[in-house]
Protein backbone atom coordinates (compact mmCIF):
# COMPACT_ATOMS: atom_id res chain seq x y z
CA UNK A 1 0.00 0.00 0.00
CA UNK A 2 3.07 2.49 0.80
CA UNK A 3 4.10 2.00 -2.68
CA UNK A 4 1.41 2.65 -4.38
CA UNK A 5 1.32 5.87 -2.72
CA UNK A 6 4.70 6.81 -4.05
CA UNK A 7 3.96 5.45 -7.63
CA UNK A 8 4.03 7.71 -10.34
CA UNK A 9 0.95 7.76 -12.60
CA UNK A 10 1.43 7.03 -16.22
CA UNK A 11 -1.73 8.33 -18.01
CA UNK A 12 -2.10 5.15 -19.03
CA UNK A 13 -4.99 2.02 -18.92
CA UNK A 14 -4.63 -1.26 -19.37
CA UNK A 15 -7.35 -3.99 -18.78
CA UNK A 16 -6.49 -7.00 -17.68
CA UNK A 17 -8.70 -10.80 -18.43
CA UNK A 18 -8.91 -13.89 -18.71
CA UNK A 19 -10.17 -15.51 -22.08
CA UNK A 20 -12.73 -17.88 -21.94
CA UNK A 21 -12.00 -21.48 -19.72
CA UNK A 22 -9.35 -19.89 -18.20
CA UNK A 23 -9.91 -20.30 -14.69
CA UNK A 24 -6.07 -19.65 -13.92
CA UNK A 25 -7.30 -15.99 -12.49
CA UNK A 26 -4.61 -15.45 -9.38
CA UNK A 27 -2.07 -14.87 -11.75
CA UNK A 28 -4.16 -12.09 -13.55
CA UNK A 29 -5.30 -10.83 -10.49
CA UNK A 30 -1.75 -9.86 -9.10
CA UNK A 31 -0.30 -9.12 -12.73
CA UNK A 32 -3.50 -6.24 -12.72
CA UNK A 33 -1.55 -5.21 -9.27
CA UNK A 34 1.35 -4.98 -10.58
CA UNK A 35 0.36 -2.52 -13.07
CA UNK A 36 -1.07 -0.82 -10.67
CA UNK A 37 2.12 -0.69 -9.52
CA UNK A 38 4.19 0.99 -12.21
CA UNK A 39 1.39 3.92 -12.31
CA UNK A 40 -0.88 2.71 -14.54
CA UNK A 41 -5.11 2.34 -14.29
CA UNK A 42 -6.02 -1.00 -14.35
CA UNK A 43 -8.89 -3.15 -14.11
CA UNK A 44 -8.98 -6.54 -13.34
CA UNK A 45 -12.08 -8.19 -15.51
CA UNK A 46 -11.55 -11.81 -14.60
CA UNK A 47 -11.02 -15.37 -15.51
CA UNK A 48 -13.34 -17.15 -17.74
CA UNK A 49 -14.51 -13.75 -19.54
CA UNK A 50 -16.20 -14.61 -23.26
CA UNK A 51 -14.72 -12.36 -26.27
CA UNK A 52 -17.99 -10.17 -26.53
CA UNK A 53 -17.36 -9.38 -22.67
CA UNK A 54 -13.46 -8.27 -23.64
CA UNK A 55 -14.38 -6.90 -26.63
CA UNK A 56 -17.53 -5.02 -24.59
CA UNK A 57 -15.08 -3.96 -21.85
CA UNK A 58 -12.40 -2.41 -24.80
CA UNK A 59 -15.27 -0.19 -26.16
CA UNK A 60 -16.66 1.19 -22.88
CA UNK A 61 -13.58 1.60 -21.12
CA UNK A 62 -11.20 2.84 -24.21
CA UNK A 63 -8.02 1.18 -22.65
CA UNK A 64 -4.08 2.19 -24.10
CA UNK A 65 -3.29 -1.71 -23.36
CA UNK A 66 -5.27 -4.76 -22.78
CA UNK A 67 -3.17 -7.69 -21.36
CA UNK A 68 -4.65 -11.07 -21.85
CA UNK A 69 -3.29 -13.91 -19.19
CA UNK A 70 -3.29 -17.66 -20.27
CA UNK A 71 -2.13 -20.51 -18.13
CA UNK A 72 -3.61 -23.45 -20.34
CA UNK A 73 -2.16 -24.25 -23.24
CA UNK A 74 -5.25 -25.13 -24.75
CA UNK A 75 -6.95 -21.96 -24.97
CA UNK A 76 -4.07 -20.28 -27.34
CA UNK A 77 -6.64 -20.80 -30.10
CA UNK A 78 -9.60 -19.10 -28.73
CA UNK A 79 -6.60 -16.54 -27.41
CA UNK A 80 -5.42 -15.73 -31.49
CA UNK A 81 -8.90 -15.77 -32.28
CA UNK A 82 -9.58 -12.60 -29.78
CA UNK A 83 -6.44 -10.68 -30.14
CA UNK A 84 -7.01 -11.10 -33.96
CA UNK A 85 -10.44 -9.33 -33.51
CA UNK A 86 -9.45 -6.75 -31.10
CA UNK A 87 -6.49 -5.86 -33.77
CA UNK A 88 -9.28 -4.92 -36.53
CA UNK A 89 -11.89 -3.48 -34.62
CA UNK A 90 -9.50 -1.42 -32.14
CA UNK A 91 -6.44 -1.36 -33.78
CA UNK A 92 -4.58 1.38 -31.19
CA UNK A 93 -5.03 -0.88 -28.41
CA UNK A 94 -1.63 -2.36 -27.44
CA UNK A 95 -2.18 -6.19 -27.04
CA UNK A 96 -0.19 -7.32 -23.71
CA UNK A 97 0.05 -11.40 -23.04
CA UNK A 98 1.62 -13.26 -20.73
CA UNK A 99 1.23 -16.46 -18.29
CA UNK A 100 2.87 -20.36 -18.52
CA UNK A 101 0.68 -20.72 -22.33
CA UNK A 102 3.31 -18.68 -23.69
CA UNK A 103 6.60 -20.44 -22.22
CA UNK A 104 5.84 -23.16 -25.74
CA UNK A 105 7.54 -21.27 -28.33
CA UNK A 106 4.94 -22.00 -30.75
CA UNK A 107 2.07 -20.58 -29.19
CA UNK A 108 3.34 -16.99 -28.79
CA UNK A 109 4.09 -16.76 -32.59
CA UNK A 110 0.31 -18.07 -33.23
CA UNK A 111 -1.02 -14.57 -31.51
CA UNK A 112 -1.54 -11.47 -32.32
CA UNK A 113 0.23 -9.23 -29.86
CA UNK A 114 2.63 -5.94 -29.40
CA UNK A 115 4.36 -7.39 -26.21
CA UNK A 116 4.90 -10.58 -24.26
CA UNK A 117 5.72 -9.53 -20.62
CA UNK A 118 6.61 -12.47 -18.15
CA UNK A 119 7.37 -10.24 -14.53
CA UNK A 120 7.14 -7.30 -12.90
CA UNK A 121 10.29 -6.22 -14.29
CA UNK A 122 8.82 -6.12 -17.87
CA UNK A 123 6.21 -4.12 -16.43
CA UNK A 124 8.15 -1.47 -15.28
CA UNK A 125 10.07 -1.39 -18.35
CA UNK A 126 7.14 -0.94 -20.23
CA UNK A 127 6.12 1.79 -18.14
CA UNK A 128 9.31 3.29 -18.49
CA UNK A 129 9.18 3.11 -22.20
CA UNK A 130 5.43 4.25 -22.07
CA UNK A 131 7.19 8.16 -20.19
CA UNK A 132 9.41 8.74 -23.07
Amino acid sequence: MKEKLNTTKQNKSVIVVCPSEEYHEVGALIVANLFELAGFDARYIGANTPKSDILSAIKVLQPDYIAISVTNYYNIVQTKQITQEIRQRYPLVKIIVGGAAFGHPSSAAAVYYDFHLNSFQDIVSLAAEVKQ
